[in-house]
């Protein structure tokens, strides 16, 4: 399992870097438009369009990535009075459930996919299909919810462990 969710990691790391540059091209877009407008009072073409489609690619791989590292913020006040083993049961519990709806959200994702497709939505001024990034959000959180699958897996198996050292 363990080398499943590294395999799985490298994939959305690989994604990530994707969105880095995304952020590197929506930098320029953002800087040159506000040069232009600050300067000769002409607006970069479409900039908010492509700053918007760029954050769905940013957010969704972001968050993907952030559960390899491990990242997400959580509720620790009770959980770290537990018993090791209830831990390991709290997490796994909170992980399926979380992997439930983010599954849940990627198959909405992709009937609202199809849906873009069925209606050929485009931007208004620049005319950028919407239905790739949409596919792309529904991709990135299908990724998620496989890797919260594989912690919760993990977490799982940690409950039968023997020995396990009690917190302190």
């Amino acid at each position: 399992m363990y080398n499943l969710r590294k395999k799985l990691g490298k994939i959305i790391d690989r994604l990530s870097a994707i969105g880095m540059g995304v952020t590197l091209i929506l930098m320029f877009v953002t800087a040159i438009d506000t040069i232009l407008r600050k300067t000769s009072n002409f607006a970069l073409l479409g900039s908010l369009e492509i700053t918007e489609m760029g954050m769905v690619i940013l957010i969704f791989f972001g968050i993907a990535s952030n559960q390899v590292a491990r990242g997400h913020v959580s509720v620790d006040m009770f959980v770290d009075k537990f018993p090791q083993k209830m831990r390991y049961v709290s997490d796994t519990v909170v992980l399926i459930v979380e992997a439930a709806v983010m599954g849940l959200m990627a198959y909405s994702g992709y009937l609202q996919t199809l849906s873009y497709i069925d209606k050929e939505l485009v931007t208004d001024v620049l005319g950028i299909p919407v239905w790739p990034f949409a596919a792309l959000m529904s991709v990135a959180l299908l990724l998620f919810a496989a890797m919260l699958l594989i912690d919760a897996i993990i977490s799982a198996m940690l409950i039968s462990k023997k020995d396990l050292p009690e917190a302190s």
